[in-house]
């Protein structure tokens, strides 16, 4: 997308970079509080999804974590998965088989935090 915008936050361990971005997310989700920054004028909330690095060992992985966590905020996605699971019940459902259930729409306005990099 030529709009997407990617922001990198260093510092050394335990200076609050982790602090820093749930105050931001904390704000840019807060109904309340959204004159102080606008990441869409259009949009009611900011939907967010924070992935620790630490463990992952396949993209697989990552992409299940920002799955569930969108999913989780509600959307197209959601009202997608309730249809396709209607009335079945089955033990295991492979998550990334499920990723293909996200919309477009389900991933506008979505910020993305990746912590731990030096971990992988």
């Amino acid at each position: 997308r030529d709009d997407a915008v990617v922001v990198s936050i260093n510092g050394k361990w335990g200076v609050g970079k982790t602090y820093f971005w749930n105050e931001f997310k904390d704000k840019l989700t807060s109904k309340k509080n959204t004159s102080w920054y606008k990441f869409n004028k259009k949009s009611t909330g900011q939907k967010t999804a924070y992935i620790s690095l630490l463990g992952k060992e396949k993209i697989s992985d990552i992409r299940t974590d920002i799955f569930l966590q969108i999913i989780s905020k509600g959307g197209h996605a959601l009202e997608n998965l309730k249809k396709l699971l209607k009335g079945i019940k089955v033990p295991y459902i492979n998550t990334s088989a499920l990723i293909t259930l996200l919309d477009n729409k389900d991933f506008k306005d979505v910020i993305v935090c990746f912590d731990d990099f030096e971990r992988l």
